[in-house]
C-alpha cells in the first residue's frame, strides 16, 4: 500500500499517469487534429535521426496549454497538479527509426510513460548515468506499455524502435521537487528558456502551426 500522504505533488502525479495510463491513450486516440512538431522541429541536432521518423504532439509548455482540456480530462486533470513541468508532450517514434547517442542541453529530467510499444520487445533506449559509486554505467531500457523511466538527458543516450508499429510515449520534461531550491530552479529554468530560443515564442510557433494544420 502506498502511502500518497508522504509523497511530494510529482510522485503522486506518476502514481495516477501509471494507474490512467490507458485512459490518457484512448484519449490521444480519440482527438482527430492532431498536429506534430518533427524531429528537425525540436531536435538539437537532428542528425542523429537515422531512418524512420520521431514527432511531437505538444500538451504544455511550462504551465500553458497546447490542447483543449476537454478533449484530454484525465491527462489535464493529473498534471495541473505537476510542478516545475517545462515541456509535456506526446512522443511518436515510427517503425524502424535509430535515433543516435545524444546529450540534451536542458538538463533537468525526462520522464517517460509508454502508451504503446509498437507491438514487440524491440523498442528501447541506452541511457548513461552516475551510479551510487560515483561510477559512470549504462543500462538499457526496454519499451513495454504501462512502463516509466525517468533519467538525466544531459548523460549520454540514445533510442531504437525496430517493432512493426510507431512507439507512442508520454514525455514530461521537468525539475525534480526533491531537489527544489530557488536558485537553482531559476538557473535551470534560464538555461531551458536559452536552449529553446523562448519558451513564450515556443508556444507561439506551436500555436501558429495549429492553425496552419
Amino acid at each position: 500500500m502506498i502511502v500518497t500522504s508522504k509523497l511530494n505533488n510529482q510522485e503522486k502525479c506518476f502514481i495516477l499517469l501509471k494507474k490512467h495510463y490507458k485512459k490518457i491513450k484512448r484519449e490521444y486516440l480519440r482527438f482527430n487534429n492532431k498536429v506534430f512538431a518533427e524531429a528537425k522541429d525540436f531536435s538539437q541536432d537532428v542528425e542523429y535521426v537515422d531512418g524512420g521518423t520521431w514527432n511531437a504532439m505538444g500538451v504544455y509548455i511550462c504551465n500553458k496549454k497546447l490542447q483543449d482540456p476537454k478533449s484530454f480530462p484525465t491527462l489535464y486533470k493529473i498534471l495541473d497538479n505537476f510542478p516545475y513541468k517545462m515541456i509535456v508532450s506526446f512522443m511518436v517514434v515510427g517503425a524502424g527509426t535509430n535515433i543516435g547517442e545524444h546529450t540534451d542541453k536542458e538538463k533537468g529530467w525526462k520522464y517517460h510513460i509508454t502508451l504503446d510499444d509498437g507491438g514487440g520487445k524491440h523498442s528501447g533506449m541506452d541511457y548513461n548515468f552516475i551510479n551510487d559509486k560515483g561510477w559512470p554505467q549504462i543500462e538499457t531500457h526496454t519499451f513495454k506499455e504501462g512502463e516509466t523511466i525517468t533519467f538525466k538527458p544531459e548523460h549520454p543516450h540514445n533510442g531504437w524502435n525496430k517493432n512493426p508499429r510507431d512507439r507512442l510515449t508520454l514525455l514530461i520534461d521537468f525539475y525534480c521537487e526533491k531537489e527544489y531550491n530557488d536558485e537553482d530552479f531559476k538557473k535551470y529554468y534560464n538555461n531551458y528558456n536559452k536552449v529553446w530560443g523562448g519558451l513564450d515564442e515556443l508556444y507561439e510557433w506551436y500555436e501558429k502551426k495549429k492553425k496552419a494544420a
